[in-house]
């Protein structure tokens, strides 16, 4: 079992190694959030808290636009913590890069690392989660 998993992991990783760039949508403002939280209805959304100049950001950012170019059923938006500091605040983020996953607007995973093998894993399992349609609580 360990293996087959293993295998598909390295299949996912040459995939994405080869894909070409897809689309990060900035976020510049807390309406534009929660309007993009509320249109994804009940697609993933993956966010991701940036910083210009976070060496780290800069180092996978290929590797997440490569990930939004295979995964295109998911919603990839990009939100710079200095330029809107206060979405940031809100949302509890304070180490870029953070990835944040929703569905239905609740937030179903979260990470805070340059790591390409986490960030396919998880958008593979939030895949699978099932959330009973609740109100929107920004």
């Amino acid at each position: 079992m360990l293996q087959r998993h293993k295998r598909k992991l390295l299949i996912e990783e040459i995939r994405t190694r080869t894909a070409p760039l897809g689309h990060m949508t900035l976020l510049e403002s807390m309406e534009l959030l929660k309007d993009a939280l509320v249109k994804a209805e009940d697609a993933i959304v993956c966010i991701t808290f940036t910083a210009k100049w976070c060496g780290p950001w800069r180092m996978i950012k290929p590797d997440v636009l490569r990930l939004a170019h295979v995964y295109k059923e998911v919603k990839f938006y990009e939100i710079d913590m200095d330029d809107n500091e206060e979405i940031a605040v809100a949302r509890s983020v304070t180490v870029a890069p953070t990835f944040q996953f929703y569905k239905m607007g609740n937030m179903v995973a979260e990470f805070s690392e340059p790591n390409k093998l986490k960030l396919t894993e998880t958008l593979r399992r939030v895949r699978r989660i099932n959330i009973t349609p609740e109100p929107y609580d920004f």
